[in-house]
């Protein structure tokens, strides 16, 4: 039996604060869809997404990892809008597995903290907070058990209901030469609550002011030059950025500040600049320069007295700032160990650097902006460091990653990462000749996805259309052209410009592509005006070289949204209603596409000459409601339709050029629910129906009436169907790619001469790892045309990824 393998994985990450993380093992964890996606972004052998985790049943909200003890960087933990909390960790195998689920929330959960015990690191205690109005406190102890172990009781529950507000971040760490866990809590509420762990309860025993906005972001760290200092960083949408300083203190008993401060490595002066700084923005709140002093009981009945104060107000982004994190360095102690650099992620589209100058007694300078400031991107909301290299990851409201890594020169420079859709994937294709495959999404953006010669890896190379209406559907024409509906009744003709055939070229190691009109008359690129949704044709030469010569290597996220768009060529104009789905005869000569219909007037194929883009006269009717799929049979002799009222339709090609094909065959009562899709048999002798219903029927050409007689195999399966197509393939049996709405992929066969009248034997022609699949309703399922005894097909879903499969014909 065939083995099939994900080859290729492509999804964007969500659009949550705390959707990724980075670990000390280079692998990054994000928030996608209802997975958990993991890549690493230097891994030059195994680009792009490796896993993506299923297990939640709604959107991601964040992940984090463990950072304290022998276990950091093997322990993950993902939180999602299904209230619940999942705890992973790395098996024998090297894969990741759920160990531990955590119920107990009645909101979406916005954010967790985790720490491992210092005297039994297998003891993790986790925070997690919630729009419930409430911080749960949950322990939980490592094992090797692979039964997935559920707890639906925190050990406490802090209820913030009474104030009205929900926390948006939390983190915890180890007070300085103490064993006590603190934690930082910050949310609507714009004061960020500090809280002390005593016999497993966390009383609070301070609230820090001064931002004037929701709290989005808190980070705490030691940083290698100052053990004894635990430092706080705090952002918020109010733009600002807050460092604060715990340090135990060595002499309670004295009245004066500025002795408390000297003792402790704190500069008065610099405490009274950023207050003054902030009272510029403090809506009346006053700020003292005393300093917040608070004890704590240690477990060998020991007190111990610390010192928590703003250290300084960091200003430098246009917008909010949704993230802070700290440089880590590696380090073999149980706690994680920081350099004193801080990265912040804002909405104005820049993360800036900042490095305290020791020039200037540790005033906080913003060194390095990377990003475009002022540009129409919605900005970033999540930065990271990278813990093997001088680079950090952005993530963005598109779900898009960017990043950049340092070169020998000192110069941040952007890199290629993975790309993905941040909506569900409606439909993809492979260009005929089967080079690449192209997507359509509700993110309004089509993308082009192809594998690079040298190193076998995807890539993202074009970004064809970045359009302002849904996009539903697309058909491939000849020349790389294709033809594309989305929730607007103007279906649209797109061309390759000559930037793209260029690049097609390098790509693909080859001289000249063959296309049958001169190349060099094709525009260079493409525009999308401000305020329109027609990509205009750029014939004139660009000062970016790239446009001109075509690029050898993946773009990185900027050049794809301003560089690869693909010129609009024609309009189709006649459909009432929003388009459904569009396909084409095998030879491009002839277009058929359908729109949403409620009357049968509505419910009709309009077919299309694609040599002059005009309407054939005679729309072809059958259907009552809306169609939902179209397919021509391989000789384009047949078309059939199937549609929301359970019916399909026959047309058989005609010599009337005005009326190219007409309704020879229909049922009414195909199925007993909604058709999603259909497909014809590599010989045209049969084709297959998909539906709602739970099953799957194939039906034989025939003239006998009724035509209900025509069916010749039924295959019952537990769940809806909702795509399907037939493999072309020379063999003695039939194979059927099915694609469910549960997002699982069944690959079934059955003999030519066994087709009969619920009598066909299907049997399993390949397996696919459940965890390799969808977790929500395939939209569409495609086979790459056979090279080698290797076989390929392409799927997307509504979970927004896209899944190309191998293996190999034994």
């Amino acid at each position: 039996m065939i083995s099939f393998e994900p080859k290729f994985i492509s999804i964007g990450a969500n659009k949550v604060t705390n959707g990724a993380d980075w670990n000390i093992y280079g692998q990054v964890a994000f928030a996608a869809g209802n997975f958990v996606a993991l890549f690493k972004p230097f891994d030059e052998k195994n680009y792009g997404i490796t896993a993506t985790l299923p297990g939640h049943k709604d959107v991601v909200n964040g992940v984090k990892f463990l950072k304290f003890g022998p276990h950091q960087g093997k322990v993950l933990i993902s939180y999602s809008q299904d209230k619940t909390i999942r705890i992973w960790k790395l098996n024998s195998q090297n894969k990741w597995v759920t160990t531990c689920i955590l119920k107990g929330h009645k909101g979406n959960i916005e954010s967790v903290a985790i720490i491992a015990d210092k005297v039994n690191p297998n003891n993790l205690l986790i925070t997690s907070s919630a729009t419930d109005s409430t911080i749960k406190v949950w322990n939980y102890v490592l094992n090797d058990s692979e039964k997935v172990e559920e707890i639906k009781e925190s050990i406490q529950t802090i209820d913030t209901s009474y104030k009205k507000f929900f926390s948006l971040t939390l983190d915890m760490s180890y007070l300085p030469n103490s064993n006590k866990i603190i934690m930082a809590a910050g949310g609507t509420n714009l004061v960020i609550d500090i809280y002390i762990l005593n016999s497993n309860n966390f009383d609070k025993i301070l609230s820090l002011q001064g931002h004037t906005d929701w709290v989005r972001c808190v980070e705490f760290a030691k940083m290698v030059n100052d053990p004894n200092t635990l430092i706080l960083a705090s952002s918020s949408q109010d733009k600002y950025i807050r460092i604060w300083k715990i340090s135990e203190t060595l002499d309670i008993k004295s009245s004066n500040t500025d002795d408390l401060l000297k003792k402790n490595n704190f500069s008065s002066k610099d405490i009274l600049e950023s207050f003054s700084l902030n009272n510029l923005n403090t809506d009346g709140i006053q700020l003292s320069t005393k300093a917040h002093i608070f004890e704590v009981n240690e477990d060998d009945s020991n007190k111990k007295n610390f010192t928590l104060l703003l250290d300084a107000v960091l200003m430098g982004h246009d917008n909010w700032v949704y993230s802070v994190k700290w440089k880590r360095i590696s380090s073999d102690s149980f706690e994680p160990v920081y350099e004193m650099v801080l990265l912040s992620a804002s909405a104005d589209n820049t993360m800036i650097l900042w490095i305290p100058d020791s020039e200037l007694n540790g005033v906080w300078n913003s060194t390095i902006r990377v990003g475009e400031l002022g540009s129409e991107s919605n900005g970033f909301i999540g930065g990271l460091f990278s813990p093997e290299k001088d680079a950090i990851l952005a993530h963005s409201f598109t779900g898009a990653f960017y990043l950049w890594e340092k070169s020998q020169n000192n110069i941040w420079e952007p890199k290629v990462t993975i790309t993905g859709h941040f909506g569900p994937v409606e439909q993809v294709r492979w260009d005929p000749t089967s080079n690449y495959i192209i997507s359509v999404s509700k993110d309004q953006t089509a993308r082009l996805f192809m594998q690079h010669v040298k190193t076998q890896n995807w890539y993202e190379v074009a970004r064809p259309q970045i359009h302002g209406y849904d996009m539903r559907c697309l058909t491939f024409l000849n020349n790389h052209k294709y033809i594309c509906g989305a929730d607007e009744k103007v279906l649209r003709v797109i061309q390759a410009p000559l930037s793209f055939v260029k690049t097609f070229n390098k790509f693909k190691g080859i001289d000249y592509m063959e296309i049958d009109d001169n190349q060099e008359d094709r525009p260079i690129s493409a525009s999308l005006p401000s305020l329109g949704l027609s990509n205009k044709a750029v014939s004139q030469p660009d000062t970016n070289t790239q446009l001109l010569e075509g690029i050898d290597s993946p773009p990185i996220e900027n050049y794809l949204c301003n560089y690869t768009l693909w010129p609009e060529i024609q309009k189709l104009y006649g459909h009432v209603y929003e388009i459904m789905y569009v396909t084409t005869t095998h030879d491009f000569r002839i277009a058929a596409s359908v729109n949403k219909a409620a009357k049968p007037e509505h419910a009709t194929i309009r077919l299309w000459n694609t040599k002059t883009w005009k309407e054939y006269p005679k729309p072809l009717t059958g259907h009552t409601l809306t169609i939902t799929s179209l397919a021509f049979s391989s000789d384009d002799v047949y078309l059939v339709s199937v549609g929301r009222d359970r019916s399909w339709s026959l047309y058989k090609k005609t010599e009337n050029e005005e009326e190219p094909y007409k309704l020879v065959g229909h049922n009414s009562k195909a199925h007993a629910r909604i058709i999603w899709d259909c497909s014809w048999t590599p010989d045209n002798k049969y084709f297959a129906t998909a539906s709602r219903d739970k099953t799957l029927k194939i039906w034989k050409i025939g003239e006998e009436e009724p035509v209900n007689k025509w069916i010749v195999s039924t295959l019952k399966l537990k769940e809806s169907i909702t795509a399907v197509q037939f493999l072309d393939i020379n063999a003695s049996y039939y194979v059927l790619a099915l694609g469910l709405e549960s997002g699982k992929i069944n690959i079934m066969k059955c003999e030519k001469n066994d087709l009969k009248l619920n009598g066909s034997t299907w049997t399993e022609f390949a397996i696919i790892n459940e965890n390799d699949m969808h977790v929500a309703s395939v939209k569409s399922i495609e086979w790459r045309k056979t090279q080698d005894n290797k076989l390929s097909f392409v799927t997307c879903s509504t979970d927004g990824s896209i899944r190309i499969f191998e293996g190999m014909l034994e």
